[in-house]
């Protein structure tokens, strides 16, 4: 499928690395189909803005966030997204 360009948006958001796929934000759909935020701690002690990046994203996004009970180290975190 072709994704439309407005389909995209770029959001500026403050971070200590690049590395994105280490810190979330997870993606995941609700029971009624809507989206929400999965939100680790970040266990990379001196990297704040990383592990502040899932919640800022809601925020912009206006869908909730989930604190999870648990801690990420990074690691390429990914989804086949089918649930």
């Amino acid at each position: 499928r072709k994704l439309s360009p407005d389909a995209v948006q770029f959001v500026a958001v403050r971070h200590d690395t690049m590395w994105a796929r280490d810190y979330g934000p997870l993606l995941v759909r609700q029971a009624d189909g809507s989206p929400a935020l999965v939100d680790a701690n970040y266990a990379e002690f001196q990297r704040h803005q990383d592990d502040a990046v899932p919640r800022v994203l809601a925020g912009r996004f206006e869908i909730p966030a989930f604190e999870a009970p648990l801690s990420i180290e990074g690691g390429n975190l990914l989804s086949n997204g089918r649930g």
